[in-house]
């Protein structure tokens, strides 16, 4: 999903792009081990690239989780910080 575009911009004639739908796959519970289904889309962020969301949710425990994780690539203008210590 792309949120510099209205919604209703995006839904015509895009059917079959896997960037605009909500792509489903078996996971088991990390809770209780039940079967399940994590969700997963990627969108489109203006200035930040794109993003991945995944949730997922149990319907036998109650369990929920979702993460958001950073796709594609490195940006040409990024800037990488490290860290050397010493001591704890």
């Amino acid at each position: 999903m792309d949120f510099s575009r209205p919604v209703d911009d995006q839904a015509k004639g895009e059917e079959g792009d896997a960037k605009k739908e909500i792509m489903k796959f078996p996971t088991p519970c990390y809770a209780c081990g039940a079967a399940g289904e994590c969700k997963m889309c990627i969108a489109t962020i203006p200035y930040f690239k794109e993003i991945i969301i995944m949730a997922y949710s149990c319907d036998m425990c109650g369990y929920r989780s979702s993460e958001i994780k950073q796709g594609g690539g490195i940006s040409d203008k990024a800037t990488k910080i490290t860290f050397d210590f010493k001591d704890e």
